[in-house]
């Protein structure tokens, strides 16, 4: 059976990590945040919920930032979230990938939703390469 971690990469995100985080604490092994400099409550707030924090200062490299996340884990499977983000449905693929070995690259529906014309809330869906085998890492763009 193989693991997952949730990691995650923070700055400033008081408002919204808890429900980030409480969203996925029944489908992972483990929650990984990596603040990159808070001067909120950003880590005591995810420490709060379960996870592990670590911290190292932003280096103006999200790929970077997004590996040195990644390297805090030793899990098979990771799932990669910002806190503004929170699992809505379909945890039970989550579940699934226990059984799987981790020798692919998982998708996940992200639903943005944005000011719309007149005042209303428009949703903008996408696919995001979010779940991820040990050994996948981040680069930054040429």
């Amino acid at each position: 059976m193989s693991a997952i971690a949730l990691v995650m990469i923070v700055r400033n995100e008081a408002r919204c990590i808890e429900r980030c985080l409480a969203s996925a604490r029944a489908w992972v092994d483990e929650m990984v945040v990596l603040d990159t400099g808070s001067s909120d409550a950003t880590a005591a707030l995810a420490a709060g919920c379960g996870a592990r924090v670590a911290h190292a200062a932003w280096q103006d490299d999200f790929a970077w930032a997004r590996n040195r996340a990644l390297a805090l884990t030793d899990a098979p499977w990771r799932l990669v979230l910002d806190a503004d983000e929170w699992i809505e449905g379909g945890a039970g693929a989550l579940a699934a990938l226990r059984a799987q070995a981790p020798d692919f690259i998982g998708q996940v529906r992200v639903v943005s939703r944005i000011g719309g014309t007149a005042g209303g809330v428009e949703e903008a869906p996408s696919w995001l390469p979010r779940v991820l085998p040990a050994g996948c890492s981040w680069m930054r763009p040429s």
